[in-house]
């Protein structure tokens, strides 16, 4: 919700006369409305300010309790994707501008995916909160993927709404719903509360739910659905189109200069929002005692502003620039555009940098008294020991894979900058390419690696580079035959389920000019094996595989002046300049 009366439960059921939960309520401009006036709604704390107003970095609050758990799912991660609905036929657009529109807010969502797991932006605010679905508390991380967007024109539906501005066309929460579902089925996107879809309606096209309606009572919300009554919910944002001067969801500030701005301050406001209460339709998670959840208490609110007059911003996520509302830290009891650091724990390092599963690790850092939960890229530990407030005893749990370690306290959760390396038996998943000549690069894939003592081809030891656990770089040895690419590390040795074919060369063969029965010396690289020698198609009688990179072999009877070509059980390699067979 963008201001502190609206909330949405089940597609809108009320808690109050006026409060849609999840929606974000009309604000004010103070510009002069093109429209018939909307009636302002007060909430818990009265009017919603006006937009013109300059707050202090932590603005006033609706209501005077904290957020507190109620038991629902919260989105520990998220993946967004953004479906503008053009339908064909309407003539509507975004502004005239669908490509600037569209690409601004593709822009903002990447953006937040960008800076995921920083504290610089109000998303950082969201990591305090968590659930109990997993049988203890598990923390909402900043993690954010931007999934992609699309643009839907399926037709309108029949209109069964009116939003009082008199507007042509209007649809109804189902309605939207429908279009969602359909999209999210034809392009078979994920339905879990992991996943939020925010769908852009033109100008143009107004929204109603129930009685509730676009403008002149909300300028966003966000719910879940189950469609066809399944076990697996749709979270879901409705984003109708709130630029210029007759809407009073516009900030009248456009850091990116775009129709966009405005629509996405309220976005982010529902963002947040799904992500500390996913699934409002039927299990609530973060909500206050008058039923608002974390925008809710701080609508409309933007704290320090900075640029100048119609460009003002108060976040800068990924280098770009935007004017946000802020969101509500139960830390602070206040709020914020960002995480404040004196929130919860923080992790500095840990020692050793990576270990096997049941090896010994400190971690250390700050504010560690009264830490709730310690995990390894997401899997808790059994158990761990905080020796002060700056130091943690702990062993890797099993199931732990590779990634940052996090530590839970009362007032947040810290996790390091870097990732701990869990040490597995290596594993090969792929050796790119399958094939190559001496000294050709290899890639392979996989698991393990880290602390790798060797790499062999067939036997035949390579150098290499270990760029991650998963990754090495290395090059076909001198010598080396077709046969396996073995990895040996600390905990073992991996073999290739394939074979690696080492392809013959022809580099040059000296004389380059002689007759029938002249020895001539061949060099290149991959000659074990050879099968045979052919001087423009005549095969020799005889030669001899002096070395992996040398043949001697004699003219040939009959031969005819022409490329030399040696066969070998891996390939044929062709000489680059032809052979001149004198008479």
């Amino acid at each position: 919700m963008c201001v502190p009366v609206l909330r949405q439960l089940s597609s809108l059921r009320l808690i109050t006369a006026i409060a849609i939960v999840g929606a974000c309520v009309v604000g004010s401009s103070g510009a002069a409305s093109a429209r018939p006036s909307a009636p302002r709604l007060a909430g818990p704390a009265g009017i919603v300010p006006a937009l013109g107003a300059t707050s202090a970095a932590a603005a006033p609050r609706i209501g005077a309790s904290l957020l507190t758990y109620q038991g629902g799912p919260v989105m520990r991660t998220n993946t967004t994707y953004a479906i503008f609905w053009l339908p064909a036929g309407s003539g509507l657009s975004f502004g005239g501008d669908n490509a600037g529109y569209e690409g601004t807010i593709d822009q903002f969502l990447t953006d937040v995916a960008h800076d995921s797991g920083g504290t610089a932006n109000v998303f950082g605010i969201d990591t305090q909160y968590y659930d109990t679905l997993s049988g203890g508390q598990t923390h909402i991380a900043y993690a954010s993927t931007f999934g992609g967007s699309i643009v839907a024109t399926d037709p309108l539906p029949p209109k069964h709404c009116n939003d009082g501005w008199g507007d042509a066309d209007c649809v109804t929460d189902a309605q939207l719903q429908a279009e969602i579902a359909s999209v999210v089925s034809a392009q078979h996107w994920p339905k879990d509360s992991s996943h939020l879809y925010f769908i852009f309606t033109p100008d143009g096209l107004g929204s109603c739910a129930g009685s509730e309606c676009s403008y002149s009572t909300y300028c966003a919300y966000h719910d879940d659905f189950f469609p066809g009554g399944g076990a697996s919910p749709i979270l879901y944002a409705n984003q109708p189109w709130t630029y210029g001067s007759g809407y009073d969801c516009d900030t009248g500030q456009y850091p990116n200069g775009g129709q966009a701005d405005p629509t996405i301050n309220v976005l982010s406001h529902e963002f947040n929002e799904a992500v500390t209460d996913a699934e409002p339709s039927t299990d609530l998670a973060w909500i206050d005692s008058s039923g608002n959840e974390i925008g809710d208490k701080c609508a409309w609110n933007f704290g320090a502003r900075s640029g100048t007059p119609g460009a003002e911003y108060n976040q800068t996520i990924n280098g770009h620039h935007y004017l946000l509302q802020q969101e509500f830290d139960n830390s602070s009891d206040a709020c914020q555009l960002h995480a404040v650091a004196a929130a919860g724990p923080a992790v500095s390092s840990f020692s050793p940098a990576s270990g096997k599963v049941g090896a010994s690790v400190s971690i250390s850092g700050t504010r560690f008294t009264g830490v709730t939960g310690v995990t390894f890229n997401g899997t808790p530990v059994s158990s761990f020991t905080v020796s002060s407030s700056t130091r943690i005893r702990t062993t890797v749990p099993a199931g732990a894979t590779t990634g940052p370690i996090s530590v839970t306290g009362p007032g947040g959760t810290g996790t390091s900058a870097t990732a701990f390396t869990v040490l597995a038996p290596p594993s090969i998943t792929s050796v790119s390419p399958g094939s190559g000549v001496d000294g050709a690069a290899v890639t392979i894939g996989g698991s393990g690696f880290t602390g790798t003592k060797s790499v062999k081809f067939n036997g035949k030891t390579a150098s290499f580079s270990v760029l991650s656990d998963g990754q090495i770089t290395t090059s076909v040895p001198a010598g080396a035959t077709t046969g396996t690419i073995t990895v040996t590390a600390a905990l073992g040795t991996a073999t290739s389920s394939g074979l690696f074919q080492v392809l013959p060369t022809l580099a040059s063969f000296s004389p380059a000019r002689a007759h029938i029965g002249t020895r001539v010396t061949l060099s290149g690289s991959g000659f074990t094996g050879a099968t045979s020698v052919t001087f423009h198609g005549t095969a020799a009688t005889a030669f001899t595989v002096t070395s992996d990179k040398r043949i001697t072999v004699a003219v040939p009877v009959g031969a005819t002046s022409g490329t030399i070509a040696v066969t070998t059980p891996s390939g044929t390699a062709t000489s680059g300049s032809a052979f001149t067979v004198l008479p």
